[in-house]
């Protein structure tokens, strides 16, 4: 898993088999991935994103009044719009599309050939959290230091 916060982009990954988490990057994200997850959560602004996923599911959470054009598909899956209904989805065999344009922004392109995709806004004030990884375990045990011997023996 490839965890990011608060990144001055450009961000830029390529890779076989990635789950990706990244909030609150400055510039623009492109994830090229065979096998993963995506989660994008932005509490400020939407930068430019190209996401593609051979397989997997994909979340974007942007603020509210973010403005953007979409154009975000899944070949085998489903699109779930939780951010605006001017948005425009169409069913295609057993996939969608989910595009449109919420005023002048960066365009925002999301695919994933098996998997979901969903379309969030961030509540207004909503901290972006991201879980900090477990600290690594020791590989020996410590063991206490012998107390000094005394020489009158």
């Amino acid at each position: 898993t490839l965890t990011g916060h608060n990144l001055v982009g450009p961000v830029m990954v390529k890779a076989k088999s990635k789950d990706v988490r990244l909030t609150e990057v400055t510039d623009s994200i492109n994830l090229d991935i065979d096998r993963g997850d995506v989660e994008l959560r932005q509490g400020k602004t939407a930068p430019k994103i190209d996401v593609r996923i051979s397989s997997g599911d994909i979340e974007l959470a942007l603020p509210p009044q973010s403005k953007f054009t979409l154009n975000a598909t899944t070949r085998r899956g489903e699109i779930t719009n939780d951010f605006d209904q001017r948005l425009k989805m169409e069913k295609e065999n057993n996939g969608a599309t989910l595009a449109g344009t919420l005023g002048a922004g960066p365009e925002i392109k999301l695919s994933t050939g098996r998997g979901s995709l969903t379309l969030i806004k961030t509540a207004p004030g909503e901290a972006v959290v991201v879980e900090a990884p477990e600290p690594p375990k020791p590989s020996k045990p410590s063991i206490p230091a012998a107390p000094p011997r005394a020489d009158n023996q």
